[in-house]
C-alpha cells in the first residue's frame, strides 16, 4: 500500500498527505505544526466504522460536515507507528541495548517532546486534553517497560493488571479516536513474564 500511495502521488497527483498537513494547519491556525503532526503520530481514527456510528447516534453524519477536528486530520492507519511496531517486534526477539532499541527509545523520546508545543491545539480544542494526558502518560509508562525489558527486570502480577486495567482505559474511544500506541505497549506488557 505504501508503494501505491508513493506512486499514486507522483503519478497521478494524489494529496492525501497533502490534504493531512493542511488539516493539521488549520488546526493550530496557520502556526508550526511539527508537535502536532507528531503527535497524531500516536494516534488513529476509532476502527470498525466506531465514527460513523457515533456521528449517526450522536450528531449528524453528512457530507456537509465540517472536518475541522483532530480525528479528521489523521490518515486511516498510521505508517509511523506502523513501523515503530515492526520494529518493537524485531526488538522482542533480542531485547538488549542495540540500535533498535536507541530507536524505540529515540521516538518515543521525540513524542514526548510535543507535550509543550501542543499548547495551541489545546486551546483552540480543550475537549483534546484528555487524550493529550492519556498519550503522554502511555509513552512514560511505555519508556519504563522498553527499559525494564532491556536490563531484564520482572514486571510483577499486580503491576501488570494495573497496566493491563489501564491500557484498557486508553484504548477506550474518545474523540472518535484511539491512541494506538498502546497496541505497541500492550504487546511490549505481554512480553514479561508474570511474577
Amino acid at each position: 500500500m505504501n508503494a501505491v500511495a508513493d506512486w499514486s502521488e507522483k503519478s497521478t497527483g494524489l494529496q492525501h498527505r497533502v490534504q493531512n498537513e493542511k488539516a493539521l494547519q488549520k488546526l493550530v491556525k496557520g502556526k508550526d505544526i511539527q508537535a502536532v503532526l507528531l503527535f497524531s503520530q500516536m494516534l488513529e481514527p476509532a476502527h470498525y466504522y466506531h465514527r460513523q456510528h457515533e456521528k449517526s447516534a450522536h450528531e449528524s453524519y453528512s457530507k456537509a460536515d465540517p472536518l475541522n477536528r483532530l480525528v479528521d486530520a489523521l490518515p486511516a492507519e498510521n505508517e509511523v507507528l506502523r513501523q515503530f511496531d515492526l520494529r518493537l517486534t524485531q526488538w522482542l526477539i533480542n531485547a538488549e541495548d542495540n540500535q533498535d532499541y536507541r530507536v524505540l527509545r529515540e521516538q518515543l523520546e521525540l513524542w514526548a517532546s510535543t507535550q509543550e508545543g501542543l499548547s495551541t491545539l489545546l486551546a483552540a480544542q480543550p475537549q483534546l486534553k484528555s487524550v493529550a494526558q492519556k498519550t503522554y502518560q502511555l509513552i512514560e509508562d511505555t519508556l519504563v517497560l522498553l527499559d525494564k525489558r532491556k536490563k531484564g527486570n520482572p514486571v510483577t502480577k499486580n503491576e501488570k493488571l494495573a497496566l493491563e486495567n489501564q491500557l484498557a482505559n486508553i484504548l477506550e474511544i474518545e474523540q472518535e479516536m484511539i491512541i494506538a500506541l498502546a497496541f505497541s505497549t500492550e504487546k511490549l506488557l505481554n512480553s514479561f513474564s508474570s511474577h
